[in-house]
């Protein structure tokens, strides 16, 4: 499978932060010529600006707002390559094409990135490298164009519940996905539909490497 993982906060970067905290109390210290008591004020302010950064981070931008991820596999690829960094927007309502991350229902819960191709109620058919919804042709990004298949050729589980020419109904609640890199990509082919809460977000930026960069949505 092809969960997307969360960048990990090297324990580098918590010695940093400390090592930076004493480095500005000393800092203020002896820019002002303080003593150590009066160093406290201006000291405490700026560690309580860290302190209300952090709790916002952790209980509101992280679970409600925006959240980055790192792809550990080539199941997007070439869109987002392994080792690619990017933000989930979790604020925005997934459109068709949009690149979402989203909880797989697996016995081993992880997050995916995938693109979503069918919408909830919606009819698809996989037909000559086309996709159809609702019997109608769609025109697909130039990664997929030409390339869509029910089947996942190159991975040893294939087992793909879908064939080619078949129709798919969506549920009422129900999303469907697909990896950019179609002939290896662990998605809604083999794992069936995913529910609309199992949604984390729409990506919209990559941010790593600098030299991919860009708006995604």
């Amino acid at each position: 499978m092809t969960p997307t993982v969360p960048p990990q906060v090297p324990v580098t970067g918590l010695v940093l932060l400390i090592v930076q905290v004493i480095a500005i109390f000393f800092i203020l210290r002896s820019t002002f010529d303080l003593t150590v008591k009066r160093t406290f004020a201006p000291f405490g302010t700026y560690v309580a600006l860290i302190l209300v950064q952090l709790v916002l981070t952790v209980f509101v931008i992280k679970p409600f707002i925006v959240e980055a991820f790192v792809m550990p596999t080539k199941s997007m690829s070439p869109t987002i390559e392994p080792g690619d960094r990017f933000v989930v927007n979790k604020l925005i309502r997934p459109r068709r094409l949009d690149l979402v991350a989203y909880w797989n229902d697996d016995a081993e819960p992880a997050i995916y990135c995938k693109r979503l191709i069918g919408l909830p109620g919606e009819r698809l058919r996989f037909e000559q490298g086309g996709l159809y919804v609702n019997d109608q042709p769609i025109a697909l990004p130039p990664v997929l164009a030409g390339r869509c298949s029910a089947s996942v050729s190159t991975l040893p589980f294939n087992r793909s519940r879908y064939r080619d020419g078949e129709s798919i109904r969506l549920g009422e609640d129900e999303y469907f996905f697909i990896g950019d890199n179609v002939e290896a990509s662990a998605d809604s082919r083999l794992a069936g539909p995913s529910r609309a809460s199992s949604v984390v977000g729409v990506v919209d930026f990559l941010y790593w490497p600098l030299s991919k960069a860009r708006l995604v949505r």
